[in-house]
């Protein structure tokens, strides 16, 4: 991104699954669904604040769910 270019606006559309997931410690990259622990997307964008570097990342909640119970019906 050049310097004085506007930053582009990115939706971060919070659906649960794997994303989601939160491990034991930061290091936890095997068994993190196992702690049970999940985040939204607001809470994944303040984890990250890199991100603010190079995009307007926009969190929107939408359901809390496991990927293999998101369909056709959600997408749309």
């Amino acid at each position: 991104m050049s310097p004085g270019q506007p930053k582009r606006r990115v939706a971060l559309i919070g659906t649960g699954g794997t994303i989601s997931s939160i491990g034991r410690d930061s290091l936890d990259v095997w068994e993190y669904m196992d702690a049970g622990k999940k985040i939204g997307p607001d809470d994944l964008v303040a984890r990250y604040p890199e991100t603010a570097q190079v995009a307007e990342i926009v969190p929107v909640p939408f359901s809390s769910v496991g990927s293999s119970f998101i369909g056709p019906a959600d997408w749309l």
